[in-house]
This record gives structure tokens, sequence and C-alpha cells, in this order.
């Protein structure tokens, strides 16, 4: 009993022990070097993907223009009513 392959060029089913497929005559050798599974073709496109997002995720933070600015006063109704004492910087 043979075993049976699925030809690259046609995917019908071919004899393992055959140089070439009869049905489109696609030399079996030359075709299995040529192509690539489709479960591979995805694996590297994924990994593609995921090392150019982790390399390149986005511009770096741009530097502040200028110095910061001071930091805003408490308003007087956020002073304590009863006190005297003025309030600390």
């Amino acid at each position: 009993m043979s075993v049976l392959v699925a030809c690259e060029g046609c995917q019908r089913h071919v004899r393992s022990s055959e140089r070439a497929c009869p049905f489109c005559g696609v030399s079996r050798a030359r075709a299995r070097l040529a192509t690539t599974s489709r479960a591979a073709r995805v694996a590297f496109a994924l990994a593609s993907v995921a090392t150019l997002s982790a390399c390149y995720g986005g511009p770096p933070p741009r530097p502040a223009d200028g110095p910061e600015p001071p930091a805003p006063k408490p308003a007087s109704s956020e002073l304590d009513a009863g006190s005297t004492k003025p309030p600390s910087p």
C-alpha cells in the first residue's frame, strides 16, 4: 500500500513515490522547497507584527518646552477662617 500526499500544484492526491504529479506535472521536490505551509506563514507574520509593535510602539514623549509653571496658590476660601496665621509657602 502506498502513501498518498497532496500535490502542491493542484492539491490532488499523488503517491509519495512519484517524482512529479501525474495530473499537473509539478515536481514534488521542487514544489516542496518553493512553498511553505500556511501555518508557517501565519506564525512568521504574527512574530513580525509583535516584534515591530514592541520596537516601534510609538514616538518617545516630547520634553516640556521651558520651565514648569509655578504651582497655584490656594484661594482665600481654602484658608481656615478662624486662623490668623498666614499660610505657609
